[in-house]
């Protein structure tokens, strides 16, 4: 992963990637999540996590973190609405409007 974000000169636009390599436990098990928190000392209270799939969903409900899902995947925006979530964007630019909007 991270040397597909260095090839893509994306590496410098994230603070921490945490990679399958990691882990002893894939998604829906909440362990990469938690793993991502702890080494930036944020409370469960403090993370927004976005996934396109309810694997995502269902590891932000394991991580008791908030959840929006970003419909840019293959899974529908309805599949989603049985997990606990702040909101379900059409997409990443609608997500980031969403963002600036919560930061008012």
């Amino acid at each position: 992963m991270r040397g597909i974000l260095a090839h893509r000169g994306a590496a410098d636009l994230l603070e921490l990637v945490v990679g399958g390599d990691e882990v002893s436990n894939s998604k829906p098990d909440p362990e990469g999540l938690l793993l991502a928190m702890d080494r930036l000392e944020a409370a469960p209270s403090q993370v927004l996590y976005c996934g396109d799939t309810v694997l995502d969903a269902e590891a932000a409900q394991r991580a008791r973190c908030h959840f929006s899902a970003v419909l840019n995947g293959t899974t529908p925006g309805q599949d989603f609405l049985p997990f606990p979530h702040v909101h379900i964007a059409p997409d990443l630019p609608e997500l980031l409007k969403w963002l600036r909007a919560q930061d008012r």
